[in-house]
């Protein structure tokens, strides 16, 4: 049978007598490496909170996404022929907008969070009241697609910018249109409001030009900004001092008090940057690329703080006004909501409100009987279950250590009866590689690797070698791993050619081996060349 072809007789195991005093069981130690300087700093570790990623597959490519300006701070993607309105609070589906034609696009919230507006290809503009779904109004004019559609911050007015290469002003009572500014020669695909002034708009085209719009003007056009590629997003930053660009690769700020000013000027991303968004707290200006990375800047500085890298293509991207959700939608189709959690410990108010002075003590004795009352701790509750933990022993307290038992993993346990191959297979499916290599290194100590290795079947075989085969060319992991495949090499080189699983992960081990050393006689081949180059450049001049 295919089971006794593949088992392998197995090494002789050293029968063991039990000793008379049994000494405590010493687990595996993991080994330690020296930790990764790239993602440790303060930023990065504020922005990894963001956990648990749910991805939500849509119909087609989501090319916008707008936060809610007011709580719970709900969120609407456009997406194929929809607008859908997302809960803050349980991330599912709140409000379902279909009434389109065609692809819509720019769905954007009023600042009351009442009211949507969004465009679409079929030139129609279209304001839907959230709660009934309803359509309210729709302004006709454009010639072509409209690709973004914002209400002004008087919630009065709506302004809609198309591929007609114009942008048109409307009145949301009467339905007409209020200004057509035509001065684009390309097709329009950004648009924002300004965050102080109802009369203020900018806009962004393909004709690598950012325009500033004032409708009270005899000129509307009060200032262009020469960018220098296909615009694809603009952000006007709170004050409406500065202005943010971005088209191609290039991010640029510009300084709208100091007369359209060039700021800075930098490659922020490797292919075209699409989508650019605020912070709540208006200190960190991310950007979204068709590299499928979504990058966080310093406003002051415009560095790069902190990298995230998504699936896919990014076209979209946007963070709650508390900073809670971080949503990206990819070109794929795909939306991933992020959410940070808010999770206070007990106790963290009144603690803070006391270290900033907003309790005193007359406060706190009024209010101490409805906090005794408020406080008391019942039986199987968590505040029952945490009980006296910020608890801080006095000066007279005699404190008593009790130690606690360590408890053994899985792979100890195995390791501790003696079973090589069990606790093998259990380090393996840890999840870490790092305990899967400190436990191979501990059965070669203890001359038990070759047991752990042997015997094995096509199913106990293929997750042996998926995990050589993965990380055979880690540095840290290689010496080892190395000596390994020869093992396995060794046990298993007589019973080849009987599993086409097995003599895949073989190849595959094979091919990998082949590519890693054509790779580092490559790098030899450069560190000489270098090193010709560094001795000629350390050469003495000839004196003349």
């Amino acid at each position: 049978s295919t089971q006794s072809t593949w088992e392998i007789p197995r090494a002789k195991e050293i029968q063991r007598s039990a000793p008379t005093k049994m000494s405590e069981y010493r687990a595996t130690e993991v080994k330690q490496f020296a930790r990764n300087l790239h993602g440790t700093t303060p930023e990065a570790r504020w922005w990894k909170k963001f956990k648990f990623p749910i991805l939500a597959k849509q119909f087609a490519a989501v090319t916008h996404i707008d936060f809610s300006p007011v709580k719970p701070f709900d969120f609407a993607i456009s997406s194929s022929t929809r607008v859908m309105v997302y809960n803050a609070e349980t991330n599912a589906v709140r409000r379902t907008l279909s009434r389109f034609k065609n692809v819509a696009y720019g769905g954007s919230f009023r600042k009351d969070g009442k009211l949507i507006v969004a465009g679409g290809e079929d030139a129609l503009i279209q304001v839907f009241d959230l709660q009934t779904r309803a359509v309210l109004r729709s302004f006709r004019g454009h010639e072509k697609a409209v690709h973004r559609a914002r209400f002004a911050n008087d919630n009065v007015h709506v302004a809609s910018a198309s591929d007609d290469q114009t942008v048109r002003l409307w009145d949301l009572s009467t339905a007409q249109q209020l200004s057509m500014w035509a001065q684009h020669q390309d097709y329009v695909r950004c648009l924002c409001p300004s965050p102080v002034a109802d009369a203020i708009w900018a806009s962004g085209s393909y004709d690598h030009t950012v325009k500033l719009w004032d409708c009270r003007a005899d000129q509307a056009c009060i200032m262009t900004m020469q960018h220098g590629a296909p615009l694809e997003a603009i952000l006007l930053f709170p004050g409406a001092g500065l202005l943010a660009s971005a088209g191609g690769d290039t991010l640029k700020i510009w300084d709208i008090l100091g007369g359209g000013r060039l700021l800075h000027s930098a490659q922020a991303a490797q292919k075209t940057i699409t989508s650019l968004c605020l912070d709540g707290a208006g200190e960190r200006l991310l950007t979204g690329s068709l590299d499928g990375h979504v990058r966080v800047h310093d406003v002051t500085t415009y560095k790069v703080l902190h990298n995230m890298k998504y699936s896919g293509p990014v076209l979209s991207c946007g963070i709650s006004a508390n900073s809670s959700h971080l949503v990206v939608g990819l070109s794929t189709g795909m939306l991933s909501i992020r959410q940070k959690s808010s999770r206070t410990t007990l106790g963290s108010t009144h603690d803070a409100a006391a270290a900033s002075g907003g309790l005193n003590d007359s406060d706190a004795h009024g209010k101490s009987d409805r906090a005794n009352s408020a406080a008391l701790l019942h039986g199987g509750t968590y505040r029952y279950f945490l009980r006296g933990k910020n608890l801080l022993p006095a000066m007279q307290d005699h404190i008593v250590e009790r130690g606690k038992k360590a408890r053994l993993k899985d792979y100890d346990l195995y390791l501790k009866k003696f079973q090589a191959k069990d606790a093998l297979d259990a380090a393996l499916n840890a999840g870490r590689p790092v305990i899967g290599v400190s436990l191979m290194e501990e059965l070669a100590r203890r001359d038990g690797l070759r047991i752990a290795l042997s015997g094995r079947d096509e199913a106990g075989l293929e997750p042996l070698l998926t995990f050589v085969n993965k990380h055979i060319t880690n540095p840290r992991y290689s010496s080892l791993l190395i000596d390994v495949a020869n093992m396995i090499f060794d046990i298993y080189a007589s019973v080849l050619g009987q599993s086409i699983v097995i003599d895949t992960l073989f190849v595959q081990l094979r091919t990998k081996l082949s590519a890693e050393l054509q790779f580092q006689q490559h790098l030899f081949r450069l560190l000489g060349t270098m090193e010709l180059v560094l001795a000629a450049g350390a050469r003495p001049a000839p004196s003349e």
